[in-house]
């Protein structure tokens, strides 16, 4: 099978084929349910964009550079959008991700329903991070039904913080606020913008963000949910510190931090869609309760169930940690806010390494008394050093691609890859491992892929 390209004249008659059956269909499609939301999809939505050029299908494309990427996820918590559109940015030779699309049935009305728009709006926001690769941030999500086409600038934070459907709507790029009818009567502008090939020379670049921006922390989402955090944790040890005046500088320290490490690898779990909602549970069983309470004691058969699987120190019990107490209160206000239809951050979206720059952030960082509190204040030596630093993605690109790379050069088998031994010693934030874990992980599915690729021809993608 091959990838056949549309011209300009070819794209506009088919798709007037298919906004002719779409019309001819919608009245059986929404009052008699005669297709679900994924027939939906591959009869209409795929087309649109397959007309425009997408591969649909990459058909013929390596692995590494799928340009049309259908994003799996569970449907009972439905956290990822449907599909995510990426162009080769020849610049610096990778794939730049440019489009995340959320695909829905036409019985939903898709300028009302906060629920979709939300989750369109805060994945492409999650991305936006200071930590994140500047070709992985996505700044534009469409939201689309086929009847409705409703594209969102995602930048602005605001609307997550109010969470009304009215702020999000005003983020709605005017000229893409469309119905199905608009593909005909706006085509030029469609193809102008949407068609594959002019996305690839920039049509979409005006809506990028660029690194001068993220340099105020207040637009980056890693950098706010790590000051989110750290208010937080003071919170958590001011709490303790109430309930427990006996307490050293010490334990403080190390409960809080584990509290929060704890809370926030399982809402991560969450995100990632590898593990049920625990924290909503929690909430829920908890929501009762007017007394302080041991946090381990309430989440001990979490805790349990998640050791089988995630095996490390982080689920195990730490009796002169665990025995201390915190207000119901306190642990209600972080939990509601990190509940789905709360949360103002996806940690499917950020990337992983916001997890290590945090907890690298609170090792330099110590619970001190002060008066008749608690604070957070840096350690001597940070202080002294201006702060925690981190060693900048492109060097650890560089160095993990000249070390690991080069050997992974002379590998032709998994268990080539297998004999392979890879220390960090200092690993701090864990950036480099997690850079190398990349690298293992991508030589692996090129080598699966590499059977099934064919000779490149003229009439390929």
């Amino acid at each position: 099978m091959s990838f056949q390209m549309y011209s300009k004249e070819q794209s506009k008659i088919e798709i007037t084929k298919l906004v002719e059956q779409f019309e001819k269909d919608l009245p059986a499609i929404v009052d008699r349910g005669v297709m679900d939301e994924a027939k939906v999809e591959d009869t209409f939505i795929k087309p649109l964009f397959l007309y425009l050029n997408w591969n649909i299908h990459n058909v013929d494309l390596p692995y590494k550079e799928h340009e049309f990427i259908v994003q799996y996820r569970l449907k009972r918590i439905g956290l990822r959008p449907d599909y995510l559109l990426r162009v080769k940015d020849e610049s610096i030779n990778k794939m730049r991700h440019v489009l995340f699309i959320e695909a829905k049935h036409p019985k939903y009305n898709l300028a009302k329903d906060l629920t979709y728009i939300r989750q369109c709006y805060l994945y492409a926001n999650s991305t936006l991070c200071k930590t994140e690769k500047p070709e992985r941030r996505v700044n534009l999500s469409l939201l689309t039904d086929f009847e409705e086409f409703r594209l969102f600038d995602c930048r602005d934070r605001a609307p997550l913080k109010s969470n009304e459907v009215q702020h999000f709507n005003k983020r709605v790029i005017k000229d893409f606020d469309w119905n199905y009818h608009n593909y005909i009567s706006d085509f030029n502008t469609l193809w102008d913008v949407f068609e594959k090939g002019q996305v690839t020379k920039g049509s979409l670049r005006e809506f990028s963000i660029s690194d001068e921006e993220l340099k105020d922390s207040r637009k980056a989402p890693d950098f706010e949910m790590l000051a989110i955090l750290r208010d937080w944790r003071k919170e958590i040890a001011q709490d303790i510190y109430r309930n427990d005046k006996t307490l050293t500088e010490n334990v403080l320290t190390a409960a809080s931090q584990l509290m929060i490490n704890r809370i926030i690898f399982i809402k991560m779990l969450t995100d990632k869609e590898l593990e049920k909602d625990y924290l909503s549970e929690l909430l829920i069983r908890i929501d009762k309760s007017d007394d302080e309470i041991s946090f381990y004691d309430e989440c001990k058969d979490i805790f349990n169930n998640l050791q089988t699987t995630y095996n490390g120190s982080i689920f195990e019990k730490r009796i002169e940690l665990d025995s201390v107490k915190v207000s119901y209160k306190t642990l209600k206000t972080i939990l509601q806010s990190l509940r789905p239809e709360n949360s103002i951050y996806s940690l499917d979206a950020m990337p992983v390494h916001v997890i290590g720059t945090m907890y690298e952030k609170f090792l330099g960082e110590i619970i001190c008394k002060k008066g008749r509190g608690v604070s957070p204040v840096l350690k001597p030596d940070v202080k002294k050093a201006g702060g925690v630093y981190y060693t900048p993605a492109h060097i650890v690109d560089y160095i993990v691609d000249n070390t690991v790379g080069i050997i992974l050069k002379n590998c032709t088998k998994p268990e080539d890859v297998s004999k392979i031994k890879i220390c960090d010693p200092a690993c701090g934030s864990g950036s480099f491992l997690i850079a190398v874990y990349d690298k293992l992980i991508n030589w692996h599915i090129e080598w699966f892929w590499a059977p099934f690729r064919k000779p490149p021809a003229n009439d390929l993608l």
